[in-house]
Order: structure tokens, then sequence, then C-alpha cells
């Protein structure tokens, strides 16, 4: 009997230390490091660094300290471009006009050497346009822009289907709709939504599988002529925790050869 209470009770304290650690895992941060390489780059854009965010879920995990705490980050590597796929803050909450004014300063201290670029998510309203627009950042939504970098030959940052022979970096958020889109002309797809699974079980993998991220539960998945890299974001959604899975920026460096 007491052999049954002392497993008893070392399984339930290794339990609340399981979930104690969850919670904890929901204030760190890593930056994912990927060499993208193509042969269809142009020579001008060689060594260009892309820094890819999304989830933030503001009001989930996630408050305006640590929303800092990422800019500071992201601005350490000193990206030519930074993209946001989406979700800026949590369903679950109201955005006051203060939590507006402190997102739209901590995200307009984002630098890059060129363009920061946005699309919608899924838990994005009305003042999302404007609070990503005051902050910097251009709006794609069912478009895409040419940006060209030391030369006359651009690439495609792009939210559509396009027929441009170019280089293309296609923007999406939920991943599974990486199935719906042409990727004839697509090199680089970059996802969100997912939070990679949230919680993630050694040798199983994903285990929350939301709607729009069944499929896709990894963070990364590469194809003869076109990879796909899906964040795994920095918030929360219920129930309000991760496991083995930290919140992560990713790091992108753009090559030819």
């Amino acid at each position: 009997m007491k052999k049954l209470i002392k497993i008893f009770v070392i399984f339930v304290l290794l339990l609340v230390s399981l979930i104690l650690w969850s919670f904890t895992e929901t204030k760190f941060l890593k930056v994912n490091e990927y060499n993208v390489i193509n042969k269809t780059l142009p020579d001008s854009f060689n060594g260009l660094k892309i820094v890819h965010f999304g989830d933030i879920l503001y009001g989930s995990s996630v408050d305006t300290h640590y929303l800092n705490n990422v800019v500071k980050e992201i601005n350490k590597y000193k990206p030519d471009v930074v993209v946001f796929t989406g979700d800026l803050y949590s369903k679950d909450i109201k955005l006051t006009k203060k939590n507006k004014k402190e997102i739209t300063k901590s995200l307009s201290k984002i630098n890059c050497s060129l363009f920061k670029y946005a699309i919608w998510g899924d838990n994005d309203k009305e003042e999302y346009e404007q609070i990503m627009k005051e902050a910097g950042f251009i709006i794609l939504k069912d478009n895409y822009d040419e940006l060209y970098y030391e030369g006359t030959t651009p690439i495609i940052i792009s939210n559509t289907d396009t027929d441009k022979d170019l280089y293309t970096v296609r923007l999406i958020h939920k991943p599974d709709e990486i199935d719906d889109i042409n990727k004839d002309n697509v090199n680089l797809v970059l996802a969100g939504h997912s939070l990679n699974g949230q919680i993630r079980v050694p040798f199983y993998g994903a285990l929350i599988k939301r709607s729009g991220a069944k499929k896709y539960t990894d963070m990364d998945y590469k194809y003869d002529n076109y990879e796909i890299h899906i964040t795994n974001g920095l918030g929360t959604n219920a129930p309000y925790l991760r496991f083995s899975n930290i919140p992560s920026i990713n790091l992108y460096r753009l090559t030819n050869y």
C-alpha cells in the first residue's frame, strides 16, 4: 500500500511539474535559422535576410513586455525583409486603446533595410489593418509586390497566385491552404496559424491540430522546386500553454548556390 501511495505521489508531482513547465515555456523565445537555396533567385538577392514571425496572439501568453523582447531579437539579426503571417491578437480579448497604442509602438520599432509585409489571419479584425500600417507594414491581401534589391530583376512577395516567372515568396496564414495554391510559380511558402501543434508529444508530433492546420503540422517541408516553412508562433490558444514547442521567429538567408 505504501508503495502504491509513493508511486501515486511521484506521478502527481511529475504531472504538476509538466503543467508548470508548459506555462513557463510560453515565456521563452528562440530563433530558427535556415539557408534557403534556389537557383532561380536573382544574383542581386544572394544573402538577403528575411525574418518571419506570426501568431502573436496578444493577450494570451504575450504581453507588451514580451512583444518588445521579440522586436529586439528581430532587430539583432538586421533583416532586409520582415514578414508577419497573421493573428495579431487573441480572439478572446477586446483590444483597448492602450493595447493598440502599445502594439503599434512596439511593431513600429522593427527595423529592416527594405520592407515589412503582413497578411491577415483568421483572428484579425478591422483594427488590424490600421495597427499594421501605422507600424510601417505593407498589407498584402490577395495581391503582391515586386521587390528590387541591388539589381534590375525583382522577386515577388505575394498573397495570391501570379503568372510572374520570377522567384516568388508566397505568404499564407493557414498552412493547409498550400494545397490550394498554384505552386508552379512559387519558390518559398511561409505560413503560420498551426502553432506547430502548440503541445508536441515526443515520437508523435502535434497534439492540437486546428482547422486549417491538420495536414501540415510540422515546421518544414521541402520539395523539388519549392519549400515550406511554418512558424510555430509566439502566443497561445486555449489551453494557454506549450510543451516541447518554444515560441520562435524564423530567419531565412536566401541564396542561389
